[in-house]
This record gives C-alpha cells, structure tokens and sequence, in this order.
C-alpha cells in the first residue's frame, strides 16, 4: 500500500492529539474529553473517509480499465 505523507502526517498528528488527551484525563468519559482528544479523534476519522473514498475510486477506475483491456497503457502513462 502507498501512503502519502500528507496521510501519515494526518495519522500522527491524530494519534498524537488523542493521546494527549487521554493522558490529560485519564477517566473522563467522552462528554469531558479536552478539545485536543476530540479534534484528534475526528481529524483520524476524518482522514480515514477520505482515504477510504479515494481508495475506493482508484479501485473502481483500476477495474473499469481492466475490462477495457486498457489498463496496461494506463499504467504506462502513471510511470512517466
């Protein structure tokens, strides 16, 4: 799988928010979590649909070009 670093990026940081959230209050239900521990969480689950999405989409063009029989020729013009 080929990750972008902008993906990467999105994950760490949501990661990153999240724990420190946690860390913060560590037996607080969700309605008391710090703003840091809910923007992390919806920055991960955000990124998570919009990779999803595009995944997805690449799939569906990967099959369409398949039964085309033209995906050798579009996987030419990706390498250049």
């Amino acid at each position: 799988m080929n990750t972008s670093p902008f993906s990467l990026a999105s994950y760490a940081t949501s990661a990153l928010l999240t724990l420190k959230g946690w860390y913060e209050h560590l037996t607080t239900a969700v309605s008391a979590m710090p703003l840091e521990s809910k923007i992390g969480v919806m920055l991960g689950i955000g990124t998570f649909v919009v990779n999803y999405y595009w995944q997805r989409r690449r799939t569906r063009a990967i099959e369409i070009l398949t039964e085309k029989g033209d995906l050798a020729s579009a996987l030419k013009k990706d390498e250049e």
